[in-house]
């Protein structure tokens, strides 16, 4: 007689505080993806996500917060309590994530047949997870899949080098036979990251998140800075951009919608918010909006600009961009960020090497007959999205 076993998969994501821009939505798209691979997909997020929004999604809140350092904006939650006095690490942010992963493990019952997904790979909490599983026997143990993309595993004080000391402890579960399979945004990421663990890296982008949006084919022709209120999204580059392309198109054929800088950094920088306030054709967005704005105003747009900071960007991906290519609006954006180089294969748009090829490659998108960017993005779209599929499926199966 043949046992039925159900296997579940426990998507977590301790950093899912913030209640606006992709953090909740991606965790949604993450659960709701690989549950096709397991019989069921359990998404756990921080306590400190409002309650509206776990309650929406489904989430179920187990775990504390750790990086208030890094995001000031998150509402406190009580920590005294998540301090446990057993667990001998002098790092408080470890202990607590190793406390939480420890009680999660207990209190679902996991076990060898269920598999733990972190799909946004964190510090404390991929380090809290191997040190729970430490602590289990072998035999017991559910498998992990660390999604790695390059944004919280270097989110320590305590370290020279925390992104050291993280891959030191995934070498260190590794060896231990914890069973592990890892993934990246970007193939460099996943390049990077190969040598450093001694073993292979799959490259995973965003999951399939909607089907192509209709293309306005009269408007005026309209691109998205989707996230743009931030330094390393080149919201500095903007004005001289805006005001070059517009010297060119008085008449304001060409359209941008961009977001405000947050207070302080507004503040600091009034004489730029103003020059691209005060642009014709340009449409300003709030700082922090709802994904169903984001997805409205890629609905009326034509294509997206991204002028990201190369440097900050040489590993890490844009969920701006995996949703640009999901909705079917192509890319453009400079040479040398690791998402780049989607761009250039999928043929998803332009990469440029700086600010005058980028106004030129928005007169020159802008263009371009609509139909035919409609059939390009269909291309894109089909091909990224086969890869990703088939590149998941390998990685959860």
């Amino acid at each position: 007689m043949t046992q039925n076993i159900h296997r579940r998969v426990f998507v977590c994501d301790p950093v899912c505080a913030l209640p606006y821009g992709h953090n909740a939505p991606s965790l949604k798209y993450f659960r709701d993806n690989v549950e096709k691979y397991y019989d069921e997909s359990i998404a756990l997020c921080s306590s400190a996500l409002p309650a509206e929004l776990v309650k929406k999604n489904k989430f179920r809140p187990d775990f504390g917060f750790y990086y208030y350092d890094y995001f000031k904006d998150v509402a406190p939650i009580d920590q005294k309590k998540r301090v446990p006095a057993d667990i001998t690490i002098y790092d408080d942010n470890e202990a607590r994530a190793t406390l939480d992963m420890q009680n999660i493990i207990a209190s679902y019952f996991i076990n060898k047949n269920d598999t733990i997904f972190l799909p946004h790979a964190d510090f404390y909490g991929t380090i809290g997870l191997i040190n729970a599983l430490h602590n289990i026997d072998a035999e017991a143990r559910p498998s992990v899949v660390l999604r790695f993309i390059g944004v919280m595993e270097n989110a320590s004080q305590l370290y020279r080098s925390p992104f050291q000391e993280l891959m030191a402890r995934v070498r260190s579960a590794i060896r231990a036979g914890i069973r592990m399979r890892f993934s990246a945004e970007t193939p460099k990421y996943a390049d990077h990251l190969a040598p450093l663990l001694g073993t292979e890296v799959s490259v995973t982008a965003y999951p399939e998140m909607g089907e192509i949006l209709p293309y306005d084919l009269d408007s005026p022709f309209t691109f998205y800075c989707a996230g743009s209120a931030r330094h390393d999204k080149g919201f500095n580059r903007l004005a001289n951009i805006f005001e070059s392309v517009r010297s060119q198109d008085p008449e304001c054929q060409i359209r941008f919608i961009t977001q405000l800088l947050p207070g302080k950094d507004a503040v600091s920088h009034i004489d730029q918010c103003r020059s691209v306030y005060s642009i014709p054709g340009v449409e300003v967005q709030p700082t922090a909006i709802s994904p169903e704005l984001l997805r409205r105003t890629f609905a009326r747009s034509h294509a997206v600009l991204l002028p990201y900071d190369t440097e900050v960007y040489k590993l890490r991906g844009s969920a701006v961009l995996m949703e640009a290519i999901y909705y079917g609006r192509p890319a453009i954006t400079f040479a040398g960020s690791a998402f780049s180089n989607i761009i250039e294969y999928y043929s998803a748009g332009y990469v440029v090497k700086d600010e005058n090829e980028m106004i030129d490659a928005i007169i020159k998108l802008a263009s371009e007959k609509r139909d035919k960017l409609i059939i390009k993005a269909m291309q894109s779209r089909f091909r990224f999205n086969f890869d990703n599929n088939a590149s998941f499926s390998e990685l959860m199966k």
